[in-house]
């Protein structure tokens, strides 16, 4: 039986700015590369179709794919402990 797909979630504000920097035409390769991965990825994309899909090396989707998880739980710790020391107020407004 193979494993499911572990699948990322983002917020709206990131996929929307993802989206912009996978369609630039003036940013690097690379960072392009980078946004099509976690766009895949937040599709849903197993690590396998997404090296496939893009021409690369499952362990440099597997690679971005963790970075990715990895910065968003740090932003959502931070939009915590924000709210909780400003007020829901404060933490509110910098979180839209």
């Amino acid at each position: 039986m193979a494993r499911p797909i572990k699948r990322l979630h983002g917020e709206p504000n990131v996929v929307k700015d993802l989206r912009r920097r996978s369609r630039s035409t003036t940013i690097g390769v690379r960072d392009r590369e980078r946004a099509e991965i976690i766009l895949l990825r937040l599709d849903g994309v197993g690590v396998e179709a997404v090296a496939e899909r893009l021409k690369t090396t499952p362990k440099r989707v597997s690679l971005w794919s963790g970075r990715f998880e990895a910065w968003a739980l740090i932003l959502l710790r931070h939009k915590f402990l924000t709210a909780r020391a400003f007020g829901d107020r404060r933490g509110a407004a910098w979180a839209s």
